[in-house]
């Protein structure tokens, strides 16, 4: 906790920065000078365990605490708002606080450290894992991670490391702190946002309320529950708690059925995505809840109605043919499990970072789920794959795709059921 003391004549703040500070005219750390009923050592300020105490110290004109005189040599706890006189001419002060807890994502180690001694230096804190007492989000550069998710959720800012230098240059000169619009719109490092729109200061409480989630495993729910907990969705791992496809039928909750990152053997849940299709329904894209997290609407990410091959077709017609081209197989069907072919897949991914979760270890900056290969490289976070550029050209017409969350393939068929599966892998962006 930040505390200062600020001027009512002049506005001028003083950071409590240090533990103890004597209040006087001459030779002191407080200094009030130009006021002729201040004594030498007027008051004794002491700041400790987030609380500010105050005593006069004998002093000839006295000390008032809220227009009342105080006893002498007595401390008195002063609460946020409290006004404190020293003497009777106008040497008066309104005790302030701000609070700054702060986590980071995609941070370095170096940088995190800096961050680290930045905020002890401004009696700030930081944190590993995002909780709802953090009041700001670091970072370089906007990258999909859940931290980013939770700030959103929370309408907390999310700030430049560079805020925090600032702020500890303004503290030092006794300014006020810098403005935030000037450090709140850190460049945005996902290809991905670029279809959607990046909304802040908006209601986001109930953008999951009545939906149910599904995902195959267990690692996979654990990486996005909070998040769909948070904006009043639910969630379930098949793998553990299978539904009866009547209950799937005539469940009052609206069914979002998560495509697992790899092919699965599991016949229920067949079943269960031969249920979806048959309802003209999609399996949607892990990284979708992200993306309707930022867009903060379901008009069409996490919407199992919405076309989403349509759209991908529609936009292909009207962008000009790249000289990257791949020849697929005759696709007059363009259904969501049998109209894309084959995917290249670029550098730039979309990235699912940190997660505040109580399994996560947090002496490590992003973790990786268990399903991930553990040869990935050194910056390892969660990651969604995004399928940057697809090409399709048949007899009569040669189309790319961009900004598409999902692929299919004849390949990646199920043999039993004729239901594509969903080509994400977790890759990290290099």
């Amino acid at each position: 906790m930040l505390f200062s003391l600020t001027n009512t004549h002049t506005g001028k703040k003083i950071y409590l920065l240090k533990d103890k500070y004597e209040v006087g005219r001459k030779n002191c750390d407080f200094l009030i000078e130009n006021d002729l009923s201040i004594s030498r050592k007027h008051a004794t300020i002491e700041v400790e365990n987030n609380k500010v105490k105050i005593t006069d110290a004998a002093s000839k004109y006295k000390s008032f605490l809220n227009g009342e005189e105080m006893t002498p040599n007595v401390a008195c706890l002063l609460r946020c708002g409290d006004e404190i006189q020293f003497g009777v001419y106008n040497s008066k002060f309104r005790l302030e606080h701000q609070k700054f807890v702060t986590t980071a994502t995609r941070l370095s180690g170096a940088e995190k450290m800096q961050l680290k001694n930045e905020m002890q230096s401004i009696h700030g804190s930081y944190v590993e894992e995002w909780s709802q007492d953090c009041t700001h989000l670091t970072v370089k550069e906007i990258a999909l991670t859940v931290k980013v998710l939770y700030a959103l959720i929370d309408d907390k800012p999310i700030i430049m490391p560079q805020y925090w230098t600032a702020l500890k240059k303004h503290v030092t000169l006794g300014e006020d702190a810098p403005k935030i619009e000037d450090y709140n719109k850190p460049p945005v490092n996902e290809t991905l946002l670029s279809r959607v729109e990046w909304k802040r200061e908006i209601n986001r409480t109930n953008l999951f309320k009545n939906k149910l989630f599904i995902f195959l495993t267990e690692n996979s729910k654990k990486t996005m529950e909070g998040v769909i907990s948070r904006l009043g969705g639910t969630s379930i791992a098949w793998e553990k708690n299978p539904m009866a496809s009547e209950d799937v039928k005539k469940s009052p909750k609206d069914i979002i059925v998560i495509q697992p990152l790899e092919k699965t053997q599991n016949s229920s849940f067949e079943e269960l995505t031969r249920i979806v299709l048959a309802k003209g329904h999609r399996l949607i894209p892990q990284q979708e809840i992200a993306l309707a997290v930022v867009s903060g609407n379901l008009e069409k990410d996490c919407n199992p109605e919405f076309d989403r091959a349509s759209e991908v077709f529609c936009n292909a017609s009207r962008r000009t043919p790249s000289q990257s081209t791949v020849v697929a197989q005759n696709t007059e069907s363009q259904t969501y499990s049998q109209d894309l072919s084959k995917v290249k897949e670029e550098k730039m991914q979309i990235v699912i970072g940190a997660t505040y979760s109580p399994e996560t270890d947090t002496n490590k900056e992003d973790k990786l789920p268990s399903s991930v290969d553990d040869n990935m490289g050194e910056n390892k976070s969660d990651t969604f794959k995004r399928p940057s550029d697809l090409t399709i050209t048949n007899e009569s017409k040669r189309m790319r795709t961009e900004d598409i969350g999902w692929t299919t393939s004849n390949s990646n068929r199920n043999n039993s059921t004729g239901i594509a599966t969903m080509n994400q892998t977790k890759i990290i962006q290099t």
